[in-house]
């Protein structure tokens, strides 16, 4: 006869067995999802990586013909082994003499890596790691920033270069991070098994996940003012609001919100919906959301958003609602999209009436002549300007 303790761990033995044949399982799914994306996405990917390998390579190639830019180079080298040598010495001293401690480099103002009083805590193994990196990091962006080479580029280098920098952060890996490392000896590793199996979700996802999206639910506590759908098309759906105002202005608002963030980004909570408050104003809402697009869509273009989603989201406000014009609103590429289409409104103002009456741009970029560090092609195409 089983006794109270013999039933406890023999459920304790099943649910491991469970849970390590659950994991089993996500390994194997992640596994093949990997394999997939990278046949799906190899031309993109080696695209990338010949970017990478192009821009640094024309970079190192240009220090090495110009003996002035490697004396600069060599300088920087200097002064880094200098700081590090510096960083043995005070942290050896700091094991005897804490408090006349002082650190050779501190982490930028708004890092939040390195909060947590672990990173500075006896031995000091963890604060030694911390400033080697931010040492290391720094001489990086010095070779670039004092190198004399085109702005553009510049920006280009320093954009892959902070993407490597952010990579290999001591706060990325469990052997260099004192929080993860304690976390998981409280929970005799638990977190580790538990941050494993968000990494296999999140590979069978096909993204990165910063956030439980389990705990929304549509009408809850996202996206929840009342409102129905009065067109679709292949691009988008246009949804009308109910009034919460015994009277409403004459003429409609519509929103055009970002293809990422779709719509629901303006309907959150009540407390902090957009929708809402335009709606509580008095007026006859719309906003689009927008088809996530799968390879079926692959024939569509810009345009085709200009004409089918916001010119035709105009049109059906107008129709519904007996206005001749509608109020616009565009928020960050919505933005965008809206004042392509007042420019091709604008084109056919001597053919029909422009339909809209006023235009309101939310975070919206729309003057593109710079658009970032990737903007630039490369050596190669700069000085062939």
């Amino acid at each position: 006869m089983k006794t109270e303790n013999s039933k406890k761990t023999e459920h304790t033995e099943n649910t491991k067995k469970t849970e390590m044949e659950e994991l089993t399982e996500s390994i194997t799914k992640a596994s093949q999802k990997i394999i997939q994306n990278y046949f799906d996405n190899k031309s993109g990917g080696n695209h990338d990586n010949r970017d990478i390998a192009h821009t640094f390579g024309e970079f190192g190639t240009k220090l090495m013909n110009e003996p002035k830019e490697m004396e600069k180079v060599q300088e920087l080298y200097k002064s880094f082994f200098n700081s590090q040598q510096e960083l043995w010495k005070r942290i050896t001293e700091r094991q005897t003499k804490p408090e006349d401690y002082n650190p050779v480099i501190q982490p930028a103002e708004g890092d939040k890596r390195f909060k947590a009083p672990e990173w500075d805590e006896a031995p000091y193994y963890f604060d030694f790691v911390k400033q080697n990196y931010l040492l290391v990091s720094q001489l990086m962006k010095q070779i670039i920033a004092t190198s004399e080479i085109d702005e553009k580029v510049k920006k280009k280098l320093n954009f892959y270069s902070q993407q490597y920098i952010d990579m290999l952060s001591p706060s990325n890996f469990i052997a260099t991070n004192p929080e993860a490392i304690k976390l998981a000896q409280e929970t005799n590793g638990q977190s580790l098994i538990d941050g494993f199996k968000n990494l296999l979700t999140d590979i069978e996802k096909g993204g990165i996940t910063q956030t439980d999206m389990s705990a929304f639910e549509a009408g809850r506590n996202i996206a929840t003012t009342p409102g129905a759908v009065v067109f679709e098309n292949e691009l988008m759906q246009l949804i009308q609001y109910s009034p919460s105002t015994k009277n409403v202005f004459e003429t409609p608002v519509v929103i055009i919100p970002p293809w990422i963030n779709k719509y629901y980004i303006l309907d959150l909570r009540p407390e902090n919906s957009f929708a809402k408050f335009v709606v509580d104003q008095g007026f006859t809402t719309f906003i689009i959301s927008w088809k996530n697009p799968s390879a079926e869509l692959r024939h569509i273009t810009f345009d085709d958003y200009v004409e089918m989603a916001a010119l035709k989201a105009f049109e059906v406000a107008k129709a519904i609602t007996k206005s001749k014009k509608v109020n616009t609103i565009g928020y960050c590429l919505g933005g965008t999209l809206l004042s392509t289409s007042l420019a091709v409104l604008a084109a056919r103002e001597k053919k029909e009436e422009n339909p809209v009456n006023t235009a309101t741009f939310l975070a919206t970029m729309i003057d593109f002549s710079d658009v970032g560090p990737m903007g630039d092609k490369g050596f190669q195409s700069d000085q062939s300007k």
